[in-house]
């Protein structure tokens, strides 16, 4: 069995550490040495030394809080840090002055304090102020962390900027909280916790719901929106919008806007989960239902990651810590506005089955299994080396075998049995790893064989570039903690195979697409995992809190440069640029289109454009028109896609039959039916310039 974990007492919401471990209670001790050979390490430093360290660190705080200012004031900082270095010779002056003069001035008080003290004591408090306020040295990164106009179109830039900023940021936090002793304010934050019991019990529930609801509304919005801008697609709005309404009518899985009438989507997911969550979409069977189900699923995956961080760490502080950079997350973001997907849903479902786990709550930790697997068949992939994790780490370690044996055993045969049975025996989507398949062999089976024969190989795959990028945007925000264990990463092995192995699709590898619901939850329990590591270390206490508190400052600096909540200018989603606000031509567009839309009967078949089937695929059969206009009823089509490319093809061939009549033109748009009269059709054919 694992080890017995405390739950935190009534007031450890309030304090991110157990009441006999308290920070910054210890009594003060002389500064000594860190560094040196042939000296005792516990020697006090001489006065002289602690003075120069000490006027160090107020010269570089003092000149980062000046160049703060100085960037904050000028008017073309993402000029400053181009390529081009566009910046005047008076203004890199103006901009030195403020950093020498910040700095000196910062030296100006701890002087004069110990010209009029001239003792020790004046030198160690000095040292201990020094060391207090070391965070402030990093504060003149702000400002390029929050314009967002500094890094756009450099995610390396940024990523690295953000990771070496977070890391730097706990390192100064940690000998700042060190420093910082403050029993006066601990015995007053206990004394609140003694008599407001109430207030401890119901505030960290309130503020993880809070977090949780303003998500899920946030999201909600904002891709309903998205939807009714016409931004969504029919792959793979439309595509899940089908199979839930012919799921709810007994057919198997079928998805016709992707594979015609009468293929199944079997052959490309398992996705078994779709029966657990058609009673809500049978509430309002439209598209929208599917996004805000999403939304409200993904926010709600901040409560098992609070619920473990609090477990691991005894604090409802640090759950909340957690959950909050959870909730801000960019990588959680962009898939939630690339249509719908049950993969983008696996940190909700992941993360309780890691929390019923480490809780020992035995039924309800089947139940989530089972609601994890039947996710999509990756997902116990990475349940079963979750399972390893945990059995390596003597954490319950019958029940860790039998969760990764299990699992395996489900991926296993959901991957390479079911689903090929499905497709004539072909595995789908071994194209994206095409690169490691040797000739003559098919599968992500000859994928993982020539990873682990041909390690050298694969790893030149993996180390490209945009690899390199994605993996820093994904670690950044929570420091990358999940390689500071000995054990850890073991959790995101899957992640690493799933998507880092691709060799021809680079969504895989773009934090705007589904594929980034690999590492979420995994990431956010490794990291609670490794701080709750370091509880035994004598700086355990201070090193905690360092981390938590930069984790949140970093997790918020890079969610506003990739994430969808703290600005709206550069944030992707799938493959588009999202506009967070409508137009008068966007409410136009939406007014004309949904003009046409009310002419179609609701059990015919509907051939559609891209960004428009996923309004009309609550049927038996929606087709996409540029895979074919299938013989269906109605054509109903974006002008503009339909003039070129392969929708331009199948309208040419629908038309070459001489069986549809134009019904209607509305704006950008039009309707054609099957057997309507074609008196209007040259004028049809005029606007999509076939002759």
């Amino acid at each position: 069995m694992g080890e017995k974990r405390i739950m935190p007492s009534r007031e450890g919401f309030l304090n991110p550490f157990p009441v006999a471990q308290r920070p910054f209670e210890a009594k003060p001790t002389p500064e000594v040495r860190q560094h040196g050979v042939g000296v005792d390490p516990t020697a006090p430093l001489s006065a002289l030394s602690q003075l120069v360290r000490s006027f160090f660190l107020f010269f570089l705080s003092g000149a980062s809080i000046g160049a703060a200012l100085a960037f904050v004031s000028y008017e073309h900082l993402p000029e400053l840090v181009s390529n081009n270095n566009t910046i005047s010779a008076a203004d890199r002056r103006a901009i030195l002055s403020y950093i020498v003069i910040a700095g000196i001035f910062a030296c100006l008080l701890p002087c004069a304090y110990l010209l009029q003290k001239r003792s020790q004591q004046a030198v160690d408090l000095v040292a201990r102020a020094g060391r207090v306020i070391s965070p402030l040295m990093l504060v003149f990164v702000l400002p390029f962390l929050f314009d967002w106009h500094v890094f756009q179109g450099h995610e390396l830039s940024c990523a690295l900027t953000g990771a070496v900023f977070g890391i730097a940021l706990e390192h100064c936090l940690r000998v700042s909280f060190s420093a910082l002793r403050c029993p006066a304010a601990v015995q007053l934050w206990s004394e609140t916790c003694r008599h407001n019991p109430r207030l401890v019990r119901w505030v960290p529930g309130v503020l993880i719901g809070t977090m949780a609801v303003f998500f899920a509304v946030y999201f909600s919005h904002y891709t309903l929106l998205h939807h009714y801008r016409l931004q969504t697609q029919s792959l793979d709005l439309a595509v899940y919008d089908n199979e839930f309404w012919n799921l709810l009518r007994g057919k198997w899985f079928k998805i016709s806007p992707s594979l015609g009438r009468t293929g199944t989507h079997m052959a490309y997911h398992a996705e078994f989960v779709a029966y657990l969550l058609a009673p809500f979409y049978a509430l309002r069977q439209k598209a929208s239902t599917l996004l805000i189900m999403q939304a409200v699923l993904c926010g709600a995956g901040a409560i098992p990651i609070f619920l473990i961080a609090r477990r691991r760490l005894d604090s409802a502080v640090a759950g909340l810590a957690f959950a909050y950079a959870y909730i801000v997350y960019g990588p959680l973001h962009g898939p939630i506005f690339y249509d719908f997907h049950f993969l983008t849903l696996a940190p909700f479902f992941v993360g309780w089955v890691l929390y019923f786990f480490e809780s020992g709550r035995r039924g309800l930790l089947i139940a989530a299994w089972f609601a994890a697997a039947l996710l999509r068949e990756d997902q116990s992939a990475g349940l079963a080396m979750a399972g390893l994790f945990y059995l390596v780490s003597g954490d319950r370690p019958r029940w860790a075998l039998g969760g990764a044996v299990l699992s395996a055993v489900f991926f296993v045969v959901m991957k390479f049995i079911v689903m090929p049975a499905h497709s004539e025996g072909s595995e789908a989507f071994a194209w994206i790893f095409a690169g490691l398949i040797p000739s003559g062999e098919q599968g992500f089976g000859s994928a993982l064989r020539s990873v682990f024969s041909n390690p050298v190989f694969a790893l030149n795959t993996i180390l490209v570039p945009d690899k390199f990028v994605y993996v820093m945007k994904i670690l950044a925000p929570v420091l990358l903690l999940p390689f500071r264990h000995a054990r850890t990463w073991l959790l995101l092995v899957p992640a690493a195979l799933f998507t880092l192995l691709s060799t021809g699709y680079q969504p895989v590898v773009q934090t705007s697409f589904q594929y980034t619901s690999y590492w979420t939850a995994y990431l956010f329990v490794a990291g609670a995992i490794v701080l709750a590591s370091w509880k035994h270390r004598p700086d355990g206490k201070p090193r905690i809190a360092a981390a938590l508190a930069a984790m949140v400052v970093t997790s918020t600096a890079m969610s506003y440069n990739h994430g969808a909540i703290f600005q709206h200018n550069t944030f992707q989603g799938g493959f588009r640029h999202v506009v967070f606000d409508k137009s008068v031509e966007d409410i136009k567009n939406h007014n004309d289109f949904y003009a046409l839309v009310a002419m179609i009967p609701p059990k015919v078949s509907v051939t559609a454009t891209e960004t428009e089937a996923a309004h009309v695929s609550s049927r038996e059969d929606c087709f996409t028109m540029r895979m074919g206009y299938q013989d269906a009823d109605y054509l109903l089509l974006s002008i503009a896609e339909a003039r070129g490319g392969e929708s331009r093809d199948a309208m040419v061939a629908a038309l070459a039959t001489s069986n549809y009549g134009l019904v209607d033109s509305r704006g950008n748009f039009q309707l054609w039916r099957k057997g309507y009269s074609q008196a209007r059709n040259s004028e049809g054919k005029r606007q999509l310039g076939i002759p």
